[in-house]
Order: structure tokens, then C-alpha cells, then sequence
């Protein structure tokens, strides 16, 4: 799962949602954590202030929908260190923009957090 701090950024750049149920999601204006929307979510009266921390195939499939192809790698640089995720974004006519995460899910947030940031579509 992305970061609160991530997640808010991506709604910031445009990232709209749809609330489905079972979707994970956190309370704006507190760091209150939803482990999963129940079926009868919308009941919630403030639903629309909800900010979705999607899973990793959701960002994947944010990103193809923009007109992207992704990669994502885990690619430990050195032996001693943790390991680093890339996740590479080209579209149509454009050179592979590499990203890099501490998570899959990071890196996958953050490079969806790109493709918002010049428009949202490849």
C-alpha cells in the first residue's frame, strides 16, 4: 500500500477514484486508515473527503489507462544494501522514464504521481 502522504498527493495532481467496496482508503483530514471500504460505504456522510490508497495492480492499471506501458523491477544496486524498485513508464513516442521507490507500490505511486504531474496522458 502507498503512503497517506503519496496518496494525498496523487488526489492533489487529479487521481480521481470511484469508490468500490473493499477499496482501502484514509479519512481527509485525519490519518484515520479504512482497512477496507465495507459494501454499504457510501452510508459513510463523508465519503467524498475519503482518499483512496490504491494497491499495486490498481496503480498498474491507473497507468495503462493513461495511455502507458509500465515495468517494474527490484533492482538491489548493492549487496549490503536494501533493495530499490524501479518502475519504468514510456508511452507512445516517448523514452522510458525510470522511477525509483523504496516499494513496488512506491515507485508505482510515484511514477503515476509523474504522468498526472505532465497531464495525465501518454
Amino acid at each position: 500500500m502507498i503512503t497517506l502522504e503519496l496518496a494525498k498527493k496523487l488526489k492533489a495532481a487529479g487521481l480521481d477514484w470511484e469508490p468500490k467496496g473493499h477499496d482501502c482508503c484514509a479519512l481527509n483530514d485525519m490519518e484515520w486508515l479504512f482497512g477496507s471500504l465495507p459494501e454499504d460505504f457510501r452510508r459513510f456522510s463523508n465519503w467524498d473527503k475519503l482518499i483512496w490508497l490504491p494497491s499495486l495492480s490498481q496503480l498498474l492499471a491507473e497507468i495503462e489507462a493513461r495511455g502507458y506501458s509500465w515495468d517494474c523491477k527490484c533492482l538491489p544496486l548493492r549487496p549490503e544494501c536494501d533493495p530499490e524498485y524501479r518502475c519504468e513508464i514510456g508511452g507512445f513516442g516517448t523514452f522510458r522514464t525510470p522511477i525509483w521507490g523504496d516499494t513496488p507500490e512506491e515507485a508505482a505511486g510515484l511514477a503515476l504521481l509523474w504522468i498526472l504531474e505532465q497531464g495525465g496522458k501518454a
